[in-house]
């Protein structure tokens, strides 16, 4: 009687282990035991992958936040360009083109603000992404606004070396947002897609 008693509690035990956590709830979501809600046949969750975990990519965060983040550009640009520059962590946010279109004055009075661009990486090259341990990793881009220019400038932008595996699996055509720190647009940090800190 004992025996089965100390394992009847520690079966138990475990049990509850195992309903708090959040492996089990992975499990459910992976199985189709349809358990929270039963879907209809043939239906495609695209939040999902195709063994039921939440996807972790930037593709599917920067479409998800597109439309938001390509109004608050626009937004900045208009502010920008009345010098009504937004304010974050109180520093002045600029968009790229408006900062590269003043004057040199200018642009040292804004030393050490936020630049605001949104880019399309230059597939015109073989290597898209350059990656050193020490340096983090640059690209050469374009301003979204100009994607339609034939000759529109070329930027380049150097990010933090732990955007690499998020740059690297980055559908090319999409638009990336980020915050740069000026003059010289490094220190730059990808904007919308969804980063655990």
């Amino acid at each position: 009687m004992f025996i089965f008693t100390s394992y009847l509690k520690s079966s138990k035990k475990l049990l509850n282990i195992l309903l708090n956590s959040t492996l089990l709830l992975n499990y459910i979501l992976a199985t189709d035991l349809d358990l929270i809600t039963p879907k209809p046949k043939n239906f495609e969750d695209s939040s999902h992958t195709k063994d039921g975990f939440l996807k972790k990519d930037i593709n599917y965060y920067l479409e998800k936040n597109d439309a938001l983040l390509w109004s608050y550009y626009n937004q900045v640009i208009k502010q920008s360009k009345k010098q009504n520059y937004p304010i974050y962590s109180r520093r002045y946010i600029i968009d790229a083109k408006s900062y590269s279109e003043l004057s040199s004055n200018a642009k040292q009075m804004l030393r050490g603000q936020i630049v605001f661009a949104s880019i399309i990486i230059d597939t015109t090259s073989n290597k898209t992404l350059n990656y050193s341990e020490l340096g983090g990793i640059s690209i050469k881009g374009i301003l979204a606004q100009d994607a339609e220019e034939k000759n529109a400038k070329k930027y380049f932008f150097k990010f933090d070396s732990r955007y690499y595996s998020d740059l690297e699996a980055l559908d090319k055509k999409r638009r990336i947002y980020a915050y740069c720190i000026l003059p010289s647009f490094s220190s730059c940090i990808l904007i919308g897609i969804h980063e655990e800190w």
